[in-house]
């Protein structure tokens, strides 16, 4: 990865420096693109003592720039940007420098390193500058870099303002390059006036180029004196910088093997957690140097143990993650010193102890470089703890090495600590949608008791053996589970229901581990809390079915109410109702009355579901019309009485009908609206005539009475001789008087009493016709019941006048 860094930025003067990685095999030119002051720029060199074919540590460039043209006067002091070879590849910036008063007219930089190469790197600079906002916040503008040291080097393109700089901010890159080894180098500068002064569109150079020292000058490279403009007042707008590059002189590959010296073991005081560490240190000498020496190993074996079964497999290496023999078996990979540490993860290397730091130290010896391993050791290794064994190995960048050397003995003084462990669940099977339980036997395998509750969990995977995604924790119970002593155990049960298609699942517990994945309680070992995965065949289940039925379905008629009536296959777990209707339904199916239902389309819908299926839908539409208005109707008779076996004529209409009868055989005609007449014939008896439509209402049904007088008949009196009839009918209707009336009309079933009273001088000799049965009774008593003539007979008193 490659790092820069950039210039810092004040009013006032300004300075900056770099440090490079080590320089290539030839010279090389590279040039860094600056904005500078006028009055031009200056480098110089930091000294050092000794160079011959030594390794750089550092690379630095610096700048200091001035006000007004006179160079040197009103300076802030130089700003650096600086690489160190600790920091590993990277880029890295100066500050921003300024010269306090505005634009600056002066500028010098310098460069300078402490050895002659660095093997494998490259370098390339860079320069930004601001008109106005130097603060620590203010972004670069325009920077501008260098070619690569391996490309050539040479001046950088132009950085340029419309006026003058107010500061200016450095920059150095250093990256990996495999095979190129940067020498000493040097750079340099020229200014020039910017597009806008000049009347054109590039900078106008001055053709004065001015060069720092090289690195290697025996004074580690230096300044350049300082550059300016024509006058005291002349700020250029735009300038460049150099770069350039030397051969780098290598140091003879080392021919002598390194040696381990001396590996020893101490523990560290136990930090707030209860956790003893402790720091095994191991020394090796190496006579080409300390920096050849490439790792350095460190193994511990138990007493009584073979020497091959190790407990504890400890490397350091640089570059980092190269480890000899190893073929990449490596764990708990950790940066330090330069390099980076890792336990072995092969046969038991990494099953006893635990890496949680590393570093190189000084020894006091320049041919002995140090290694320090910071571990922890788990209740693995706790027997013994006596008399166990350290030896040490090393190896240096040409592969020269040195056998295994012994160290002495030591003893652990391992304090007691919990140590929560979980089983691996049991159960192996599961249904899709189907909550199934899992059970573990969560234990304390250390040799203290844990003093406090805990929480454990469990934790799902989509595919076997833990493979594929792997689920947020589900909490099991008991929650939290009791406290347990050294060596107890008790169940832990988490409920989970698999979703989704079939296949086969994973499944684990994990001891002391809430759904974040945190524990309370301190441990010997915290990496075995979990156990192994467990893999769990989940089959699908069947497909569930509704369906949704409506009697009636409709037209109705509103206010309407139907029956909603609904089945299900394939036991859903729930069923919800939605659409005209809602709630929650009987998932073995029922029915509902759906009464008062207003006019408008019905839609009713049901959704069951069961986890690991499709969810199923039943719909039914039920339409329901508005009420029609009451239908009207009028029925008459021309005549309402009638005499007997006689007609009338009836009369009738109506209005927003669908159906009408009436009691006659008559037809009604069409709908909704109309009207008719008909005769009701001859009539012996009263009748009543109704008609009635629908839609009922108040007026849909009207009826009218046709009453029929009773049946008359005639009696006709007829007399013989002088005399006279007289009648009284009863019920009292017109009387005979014959004399003068001699016919009536009486109604059926009158009974009518005749009698005879002859004149002065006459007599009555008896009845003819209807009364005829009476003889010479005077009084003749008949019943109308059908047309009479009547008879009454009267002659001369043969006796009259003989007294």
């Amino acid at each position: 990865m490659e790092f820069f860094r950039e210039l810092s930025q004040r009013e006032g003067g300004m300075s900056m420096s770099v440090v490079f990685p080590q320089l290539s095999k030839v010279t090389r030119s590279a040039m860094v693109g600056i904005f500078v002051a006028a009055g031009g720029i200056a480098f110089f060199a930091i000294p050092h003592s000794a160079y011959a074919q030594t390794e750089m540590s550092f690379i630095d460039i610096s700048a200091e720039v001035s006000e007004n043209g006179a160079c040197g006067r009103a300076a802030n002091g130089p700003q650096s940007a600086r690489w160190t070879r600790s920091g590993g590849y990277r880029q890295v910036e100066s500050p921003w420098e300024a010269s306090g008063e505005g634009g600056f007219d002066c500028m010098k930089v310098a460069a300078f390193g402490d050895g002659t190469y660095l093997r494998d790197s490259d370098v390339r600079f860079g320069i930004s500058t601001r008109d106005y906002g130097c603060g620590a916040g203010d972004a670069p503008q325009n920077t501008v870099w260098t070619n690569w040291a391996s490309q050539g080097g040479g001046w950088s393109p132009a950085q340029y303002s419309n006026s003058d700089p107010d500061c200016v901010k450095l920059f150095i890159q250093v990256v990996s390059r495999p095979g190129y080894n940067l020498g000493p180098f040097r750079v340099g500068s020229e200014r020039g006036d910017p597009p806008i002064y000049n009347g054109g569109l590039n900078c106008s150079w001055t053709g004065t180029q001015i060069f720092s020292p090289w690195t290697d000058n025996g004074s580690g490279g230096g300044w350049t004196g300082w550059g300016g403009g024509s006058d005291f007042y002349s700020e250029p707008g735009c300038g460049r910088i150099y770069l350039e590059t030397k051969a780098a002189a290598l140091p003879p590959p080392p021919v002598n093997p390194p040696t381990v010296t001396s590996v020893t073991i101490s523990p560290n005081p136990v930090d707030a957690n209860g956790v003893t560490t402790y720091t095994i240190s191991a020394d090796v000498r190496d006579l080409d140097g300390w920096s050849s020496i490439s790792s350095v190993y460190a193994m511990i074996n138990m007493q009584g143990v073979n020497a091959t079964q190790y407990r504890g497999y400890i490397g350091w290496s640089t570059p980092a993650q190269n480890f000899p023999y190893w073929g990449g078996l490596q764990s708990g990979l950790i940066s330090g010193g330069s390099g980076s540490c890792a336990l072995y993860a092969g046969g038991n290397g990494n099953q006893y102890i635990n890496v949680v730091g590393c570093g190189t130290s000084s020894s006091g010896d320049p041919l002995v470089r140090r290694v320090n391993f910071t571990v922890t050791f788990n209740t693995n290794f706790t027997t013994p703890t006596t008399n166990n064994t350290l030896s040490g190995w090393a190896r240096d960048s040409t592969n020269l090495e040195h056998g295994w050397l012994p160290f002495g003995v030591f003893n652990l003084a391992l304090p007691p600590t919990p140590d929560l462990i979980a089983s691996t669940p049991t159960q192996n099977t599961a249904t899709i949608g189907t909550p199934q339980t899992f059970t573990s036997t969560i234990t304390n395998g250390g040799t203290a008791a844990t003093g406090a509750t805990f929480q454990n969990s469990l934790q799902v995977a989509t595919g076997a053996g833990g493979s594929g995604a792997v689920s947020p924790l589900t909490a099991s119970t008991p929650s939290p589970m009791s406290a347990l002593t050294a060596g107890g155990s008790l169940p832990a049960t988490a409920s989970y229901t698999f979703t989704g298609a079939a296949g086969t699942r994973s499944v684990r517990f994990c001891a002391d581990n809430n759904t974040s994945m945190v524990g309370t309680i301190v441990e010997s070992n915290e990496g075995n809390n979990c156990s192994g995965w467990g893999d769990v065949v989940v089959s699908s289940v069947s497909a569930i079915s509704v369906n949704l039925t409506a009697n009636p379905v409709g037209p109705l008629t509103a206010p309407g109410a139907t029956t909603l009536s609904w089945t299900t296959t394939g036991s859903p777990s729930s069923c919800d109702a939605s659409g005209s209707w809602s709630g929650t339904k009987t998932a073995s199916g029922g029915s509902e009355l759906r009464s008062a239902i207003p006019a408008s389309t019905q839609v009713f819908n049901i959704t069951c579901s069961k986890v690991g299926t499709t969810d199923a839908t039943g719909t039914v539409t039920v339409v329901v019309n508005p009420a029609a208005a009451p239908a009207t109707v009028s029925i008459s008779a021309n005549q309402t009485t009638i005499p007997y076996n006689t007609s009338t004529t009836l009369n009738w209409s109506y209005s927003n009908a669908t159906s009408c009868t009436i009691t006659l055989p008559a037809t009604i005609g069409s709908y909704p609206n109309g009207s008719g007449s008909i005769s009701t014939g001859n009539l012996t008896t009263s009748r009543i005539y109704t008609i009635s439509c629908d839609p009922s209402g108040a007026n849909s049904t009207k009826n009218v009475t046709v009453n029929v007088l009773a049946q008359t008949f005639g009696l006709d009196v007829i007399k013989s001789g002088q005399g006279r009839v007289t009648g009284t009918p009863n019920p009292a209707q017109t009387n005979i008087n014959c004399g003068g009336t001699c016919s009536a009309t009486y109604t059926d079933g009158t009974t009518i009493n005749l009698t005879a009273t002859p004149n002065q001088s006459r007599i009555f000799t008896g009845w003819g016709g209807g009364c005829a049965s009476f003889g010479r009774n005077p009084v003749c008593s008949l019943i109308m019941n059908s047309p009479k003539s009547v008879i009454a007979n009267f002659i001369a008193d043969p006796n009259y006048g003989e007294f």
